[in-house]
């Protein structure tokens, strides 16, 4: 038979086309397929199509009829398009252009969204966290790049350019007014005080350091503290030392600190008389830097 345009396709739906009773002594039929509506059949009695408003859908699987059937009844149903099964098509003739949206993981053989699939191949850096993934980074548990280590900053490291006499039997504020190899990452130390403040959102545990050369020879007490907002940190007071030239009361500490406190360095000693300090990095020094949050 010849077509007009493209030739309707077949082999993929079955269709149910009839249903037959004989020997009915009831006015209802009992279908074998579920339907909606009575336009979704055409019943036969005796050959005579039956009027729709003649018959009520009681259930989805069941007509009454317009009259009480007898024995020598025949009744016919036919079921308009309806779709009782499907065929599927052979394997590999499926195209991409028929498929319609996308189709879902729990389709396919090997479900994508399951790492345990993943048997070979280099997962992109932009599918495992965010962030930018880079030599200096590494991924962390909450699946975020992060910088390797800390950053300790804020630092800083200041020492001093001459001699700064020091008072007998008291403490006296060490005079740093240069920073060493301009070692200063967030500019938080002020040359002209000698202190160095936390800058803003870098609150936090600091290390901080500091050592001044005095020179003395006299075998009496020598000291040296941080002095901060929340008070004096770190004192180191010792007595009876044996030298010959100077000595250097050195300290270190581990210091909370929040953003705008500020922390400089005191020494002492006691001698009798002033005693000046000797300068320089090798001699005199005062720095620190940010350890944790």
């Amino acid at each position: 038979m010849a077509y007009l345009g493209t030739k309707p396709q077949s082999g993929f739906i079955s269709q149910e086309a009839n249903q037959y009773f004989t020997g009915l002594t009831q006015n209802y039929i009992d279908l074998n397929q579920s339907i909606s509506s009575l336009s979704s059949v055409i019943v036969l009695v005796n050959g005579v199509v039956q009027e729709n408003s003649t018959m009520s859908l009681t259930s989805s699987t069941r007509i009454t009829l317009g009259d009480t059937l007898v024995s020598a009844d025949k009744v016919t149903c036919i079921y308009v398009a309806k779709i009782s099964s499907t065929q599927a098509p052979a394997t590999g003739s499926v195209t991409n252009d028929m498929l319609s949206g996308s189709i879902a993981n729990s389709k396919l053989a090997t479900d994508p969204l399951n790492a345990s699939n993943l048997a070979s191949g280099t997962v992109p850096t932009a599918r495992l966290g965010s962030g930018t993934a880079s030599s200096s980074t590494f991924l962390r548990g909450d699946q975020t790049y992060a910088s390797a280590g800390e950053s300790n900053t804020p630092g800083w490291l200041a020492t001093m350019t001459g001699v700064q006499s020091i008072s007998d039997n008291t403490f006296t504020t060490v005079q740093f007014n240069t920073e060493s190899d301009g070692y200063d990452t967030d500019s938080g130390f002020n040359t002209g005080t000698y202190t160095y403040t936390v800058p803003d959102g870098e609150g936090g545990k600091y290390f901080l350091t500091a050592g001044v050369y005095i020179n003395a020879n006299s075998n009496r007490p020598y000291g040296i503290k941080f002095v901060t907002s929340a008070g004096d940190r770190g004192e180191v007071l010792v007595s009876g030392i044996n030298h010959d030239v100077g000595v250097t009361p050195q300290t270190s500490v581990v210091q909370s600190l929040n953003a705008g406190q500020t922390v400089y360095v005191q020494v002492y000693q006691n001698s009798g008389v002033s005693k000046n300090t000797s300068f320089g990095i090798k001699n005199c020094w005062f720095g620190g830097f940010k350890i944790s949050s």
